[in-house]
């Protein structure tokens, strides 16, 4: 690839927040700067968005996701683990599915431009132990102030609703043909986190590097 003139690419990352610190965190560190440093020697800037940073449940959440991830268009990237994620209040999808429907599920084939998702291996999120999981927030449980606001029953009930909802939005997205890689973590007892996340990156940082190539409009 090499663009005539100096060009800016964006990819919007969508992901839920507290399962999925490790893995943004090595994106961010290591990923992203070789991807970056490699783009800049054929004239294009290379920008990560990741909205997890920087929008609050006291703003139009949606709104702002929406208006960032047509800016972004046509690169959009999920990772999935073992959460649904927050739904404000008054809605029936999380910030997260509203982000894989309007940028993905929702546009017409012709229209997705270059989207990939990588879930987590269910069976690396069902190996945390359940304090971590349930402390850490990586697996969809009844969280104490839903069981203090609606009772212990009532709150496993919704924990279960988030956890259909999860897997009905993982199966969206496969049935819709859209790439999915499933990556590995392993649970470390002792940082108390998930490591083991280079073939993840690497997955990562091919299939960008790849969209790029292919896009015709970066060798104008």
């Amino acid at each position: 690839i090499m663009s005539a003139s100096w060009k800016t690419v964006r990819v919007f990352i969508s992901s839920t927040f507290r399962d999925m610190q490790a893995g943004r965190d090595w994106l961010v560190r290591f990923v992203f700067p070789k991807l970056r440093e490699k783009l800049l020697k054929h004239r294009i800037h290379f920008v990560d968005v990741d909205l997890r940073w920087g929008v609050t449940s006291d703003q139009d959440s949606l709104g702002v996701c929406r208006e960032v991830i047509d800016h972004c268009h046509p690169r959009f990237m999920g990772i999935l683990g073992g959460r649904y994620g927050w739904v404000p209040e008054g809605k029936d999808k999380s910030i997260t599915a509203d982000e894989v429907h309007y940028g993905v599920l929702d546009r017409d084939a012709a229209k997705r431009g270059h989207s990939f998702f990588y879930f987590r291996r269910d069976e690396d999120t069902l190996a945390i132990p359940e304090e971590d999981a349930r402390s850490g927030g990586y697996r969809e449980f009844a969280q104490p102030d839903e069981i203090e606001s609606f009772g212990l029953e009532t709150a496993k009930v919704m924990a279960n609703e988030q956890a259909d909802k999860l897997a009905a939005l993982k199966r969206a997205i496969i049935d819709a043909g859209l790439p999915v890689h499933h990556y590995e973590a392993e649970w470390s007892d002792t940082e108390k986190r998930l490591i083991g996340l280079e073939k993840f990156g690497g997955r990562i940082y091919d299939d960008l590097l790849q969209s790029l190539k292919d896009d015709p409009d970066l060798a104008a």
